[in-house]
Formats: C-alpha cells, structure tokens, sequence
C-alpha cells in the first residue's frame, strides 16, 4: 500500500495536516513573530519596509506573489494555550469544518493528548507537558498533544484555544448543547479519548478525524511503526465491535508528505515559481518541464492554481517533491567526508544517505535561534560521543532538536547521483530531501 502512496503537498506537518482540512495553504490571517523586526500580532499581509522583510519568513512562509503568505513550514497555532513557537500563525479561509457545520453535519477532530485535565501519566506528565513513551525503545519523547498538527486551532471559526470540555458525551460532534441552544464549548475539537467514549454510546459524529498522541502517530524519532499501528488497530477493534461498524467507512492516511516508506512522485499539477523555495526545474521554479516531474500524460499549467484571496498563488508547487537544485553535495569516489547536520527545529529528524553506510561521531546542541539569525554557530556544550546502541554502521541518523549531529562517510562503489533526506516524507521539502553526486576521483 505504502509503496504506491503520492503526496500532495509539500512541507512539514503544519501545511500537511492545514492542506487536509481545507486544501488551500495560501492565506495567513494574522502572524506573530514571522517578520523580522515585527513584534506582537501583526496583520496576515506581507508589506515589506526597510526593516521589514517578508522573504526573510522563507522557513515558515513565503510571499505568494498577491501582498500575502504561503504557508511552507511548521508554525504553531496562535493562541493554542499549549504554543511555545517563536513564530506563530493563524488561517484564513474556509476549512471543511466550516462546510458540514453549514450543512449541519456532525464532525470532530480527536487528539491524543488534547484534554489538558486528565489525570497525570504514569509518568507524572501532565497539560500540555504530557507524554508517553513508546514501546520501542525511543530515545526521546514528544508530548501526547503537538500543537503544530491540530489544523483546526489555525481557524478562527473552528479552534478550541483552551481546550475546553465538551458539555458532555452526548454533544460530542455538535455545534451546540443537548438544549440545542447553547453552544458547545468544545467547538468540535477533543481529545482521543472522547471518541472512544461517544463510540461506547454510540455517538461518534459523522465525521471524525483522528490524530494518535505523538508516540504512537507514526513520526520517526518520537514514535515508532508498531506503535502507530496499535493506535490503528485499536481504533479498528473498537469499531468493529460496535454496531455501527456496518455502516462506516475508515481511511487511513497521513497528513503529510512522508512515512517510514518510499514514495512515488506524482505528476506537478499546480506550478510555483518562488525563489526562496522553488528549484524542481531549475532556480526558481517548480513546474512539470522535467523528466521527474512529469508523469502520466499530465501537462503543469503555466499559472498556479488559486490562492484563498482569489488570485494565482506563489509557494504551493504540487503535487510533487521540491528538488533543490544545484547539487552542493559533490564528494569524490572512496573519499571519506565528515558531514555535520544542524538540526534547528523542534522535532527529530531521521536523516537517511542512499548507497553509502556510515558511523555516528558525535553530537553537540546550540542555540538554533541566534543561528537563525545570525548564521553563527554557538555551541552549548561539549560535544557527546554516541551511546553504545547508535556507534554501529549505518544509512539513517536520529538527528535532535537544536543539536549538530556529525557523520564520517565513505564513499564507495560507484559515482552518480543518489539522494539523502529525512525520512520523514512530510519533510521531503525545504532542504530536507536533496541530491549529492559522486564523482569521480579528482573531479569534486
């Protein structure tokens, strides 16, 4: 199944899981922090001054050619009472929320982790702290509840900012109280636990989307393949049994670009041609020209498709992998290079090197804001040597939050051009799925 999965869009968590609900990354409503030398709230409108300028956003978002923002990168939601970003956004537009309340259809988004009163975890993990281990044997623990993955916190129609408590499990998937006057105060957003709870009575709403707490979602580093696949059978098990299995339909999908598996590039059907973030078919641009990027007979438009004000917008290239080019990875054959990866987000990030085998030598944190800055590398710490289960060879690397993790590679067996990205799909973009060359003897 995985084998033959196809994205359609680019970037991290925050645009996947906003392009599910509402198929449109183009829009910013308001944003805190994005421009430097902004501060507090500002307007969702790109209006670049002297000390103002839009393009240095590129991490998070991108100017979409129409005086506003694409969304490209993992932001959290403003005012989610659990955001801790340095920079954080909110959406315009409609999302498919906004659709089935209108057409009075019943619908929830459940998230582990979400009800900030429960009691504490085992261990002793609690609001937006709380987390659970995984069964693998992870190296580092995630919260259960990642802001940054709950899409409809970034609407203002449809978020719950303070996690508030559904009036009670029989209003669970409705706009208003069982009274059918007051509105509910859970605005249709819950917590993981709530749908088991309403499947018990049998009152699961109509639509419901399930996000697993972050052990068991899937995301390499954090979580694990057998992990997301106890969440998934459990939530199979329990529909099952109930009486209303007959009439459901489940489908199993991430909302992003990547997975613990190899994908399947999908023709480009909506072209970009953003400097900051476009390079598929050359600097600047990312449209259907190239041999990779046009696939089954599909012609890429000369304009992109339809921003969420109307008009063409910049930064939404798809469906398809951005591929930066030029190559800048060019190591010679039987050459042994030192590679130092500066991780400066949040998450993990499984780093895997096609064709070659390599070995951990060290890893060493730093402040990954004044090197966003700055571009200065200041380290925290002394570096640390890997811990006896990580010194072994091998082609994929857990590369942590705010830390250089160091690589020693040989390269060997044969030149050409092969790819090293996360492994995560979802964070195939952005610098985070790119081609190295390896050529021959004298020739780097």
């Amino acid at each position: 199944m995985n084998d033959n999965a196809y994205t359609s869009q680019f970037g991290p968590s925050t645009p996947g899981a906003i392009n599910l609900i509402s198929g449109q990354t183009n829009g910013l409503s308001q944003t805190l922090n994005l421009i430097p030398g902004t501060t507090g709230i500002q307007s969702g409108r790109c209006t670049p001054t002297a000390n103002n300028n839009c393009t240095a956003s590129a991490g998070t978002a991108v100017p979409d050619g129409n005086g506003g923002f694409t969304l490209v990168g993992d932001a959290d939601p403003i005012g989610d009472v659990c955001s801790t970003g340095t920079v954080e956004v909110s959406m315009a537009g409609k999302n498919i929320g906004d659709l089935l309340n209108a057409s009075h259809i019943s619908w929830g988004w459940f998230e582990g982790g979400f009800n900030l009163g429960a009691i504490p975890n085992a261990n002793g993990t609690y609001g937006c702290n709380r987390s659970t281990p995984g069964t693998q044997g992870n190296t580092s623990t995630d919260p259960d509840y990642i802001q940054h993955h709950q899409p409809f916190q970034y609407y203002a129609t449809t978020a719950n900012l303070h996690h508030l408590r559904p009036s009670s499990v029989s209003a669970i998937g409705n706009t208003y109280e069982n009274d059918a006057e007051t509105i509910d105060p859970a605005n249709h957003q819950y917590d993981t636990s709530d749908f088991f709870a309403a499947l018990q009575i049998q009152n699961i709403p109509a639509v419901s989307f399930l996000k697993a707490p972050g052990f068991e979602d899937g995301h390499p580093g954090y979580s694990d393949p057998l992990d997301e696949q106890r969440f998934i059978v459990q939530v199979l098990n329990a529909l099952q049994a109930s009486p209303l299995w007959s009439s459901t339909a489940v489908i199993i999908t991430y909302d992003d670009s990547d997975g613990w598996y190899d994908h399947q590039m999908p023709p480009i059907v909506n072209p970009s041609s953003s400097a900051l973030v476009d390079a598929l078919s050359g600097a600047g641009s990312c449209t259907g020209v190239t041999a990779a990027a046009s696939q089954q007979g599909i012609v890429t438009p000369a304009t992109p498709l339809l921003g969420n004000d109307g008009n063409p917008a910049q930064g939404r290239c798809g469906y398809g992998t951005r591929w930066h080019e030029p190559v800048t990875e060019r190591p010679e054959l039987d050459s042994v290079e030192i590679w130092s990866f500066a991780n400066t987000t949040r998450d993990i990030h499984p780093i895997h090197l096609h064709l070659v085998r390599f070995q951990v030598l060290d890893r060493r944190s730093f402040d990954a804001d004044e090197y966003l800055l700055s571009g200065k590398l200041n380290y925290l710490g002394p570096a640390a040597i890997p811990p006896p289960g990580d010194g072994g060879w091998k082609d994929t690397v857990q590369t942590y939050p705010e830390t250089v993790t160091r690589i020693i590679v040989r390269f060997e067996g044969y030149t050409g051009r092969y790819v090293w990205h996360c492994h995560l799909l979802e964070h195939a973009a952005n610098e985070m799925m790119r081609p190295f060359e390896v050529v021959a003897k004298g020739m780097g």
